[in-house]
């Protein structure tokens, strides 16, 4: 990962996508926990929240971190397609740490926001957005 940082624009792309994400991320943890502290149960209130945050997400993803200038549907499938796979790793962790092990799901959230970050701009940057603009 390191290696790949030292490119130009792999590097802005990176900051682009942590900044976004984080402000986006920020926004819907704390209404992850308003909506849990009313009693919706964390993995129903994750996928509601994942479900809208991926919409903005492809919009925010596609047209400002990666500048992307596609207009057929291939891009938006393999977006959607990468966002079941981060779903799934969420939604796993949820359920292992937070029902099997008993770890507050408010950290094991946390660190899953990370973890499924990470794995999402790989695919993001080599399969869904293969074509970025030069910077």
């Amino acid at each position: 990962m390191m290696r790949l940082l030292r490119n130009k624009q792999t590097l802005k792309q990176f900051l682009l996508y942590g900044i976004t994400g984080f402000l986006l991320n920020l926004l819907g943890f704390g209404v992850y926990f308003a909506i849990t502290w009313f009693g919706v149960e964390p993995k129903v209130a994750m996928t509601f929240l994942y479900g809208l945050g991926v919409l903005i997400s492809f919009f925010v993803n596609k047209h400002l971190v990666f500048g992307a200038q596609y207009t057929g549907y291939g891009v938006s499938v393999r977006f959607f397609l990468a966002h079941i796979g981060g779903y799934i790793i969420n939604f796993l962790l949820l359920y292992y740490f937070y029902d099997s092990m008993g770890y507050a799901h408010g950290a094991v959230q946390l660190a899953a926001i990370f973890i499924v970050a990470f794995y999402l701009f790989i695919v993001f940057k080599f399969l869904v957005f293969k074509t970025q603009r030069p910077y």
